[in-house]
């Protein structure tokens, strides 16, 4: 793992990836701030918004709306928020919220907006170069105190549980009175 990390970490740092794409300028910033395996990711994104097009822009008081349809699928929709004072996007597709990386939607959108860089608040700090290198991440101590912190957690709620589900209706009171008493005497310890 450590030695897979390091190569990963070697090539962001000593390689500049090839521009395969027509958004020249979204991907070589993307080549400039993404390591080079999220960059891959982003350049994916950018392909998958090729056959995209905006079906219609709604324009509120704050934002707009675009309708982003897959071309010759027209049931295909997604619909993404852009907000121009500080170029926020949110797709309902979700990927940005739980990946942390723009999608093909919002790429569309940048497209349309003629956006030459990727908005700051669409770089997940840990997707970036600038990211803390693995030689700073957590030592072998501390990721070993932290499974052991996490395994002892397991086992209790395993027992607790398994507890709570054999006769505690019968004897409800017996066991809410024994882990208030332990908690109790772990806090005094």
């Amino acid at each position: 793992m450590r030695v897979a990390d390091a190569r990963a970490e070697m090539a962001t740092e000593h390689s500049t990836p090839v521009s395969i794409t027509a958004l020249k300028s979204l991907e070589q910033n993307g080549a400039e701030v993404y390591t080079q395996y999220i960059f891959k990711l982003f350049q994916d994104e950018i392909q998958r918004a090729s056959p995209l097009i905006v079906a219609r822009r709604v324009d509120e008081l704050r934002h707009r709306l675009y309708f982003i349809e897959m071309y010759s699928h027209p049931k295909s929709k997604w619909t993404v928020e852009y907000y121009p004072v500080d170029s926020r996007m949110k797709c309902c597709c979700m990927m940005f919220e739980s990946f942390g990386l723009p999608c093909c939607h919002m790429i569309m959108v940048m497209k349309y907006e003629h956006l030459l860089v990727i908005p700051r608040n669409l770089l997940m700090q840990r997707w970036t170069r600038s990211a803390q290198p693995a030689s700073q991440l957590l030592t072998v101590a501390q990721i070993s105190r932290t499974l052991t912190h996490m395994a002892q957690y397991g086992i209790l709620s395993s027992g607790y549980n398994l507890m709570s589900f054999s006769h505690a209706q019968d004897s409800f009171e017996d066991a809410r009175e024994l882990e208030h008493q332990m908690t109790s005497w772990m806090r005094k310890r």
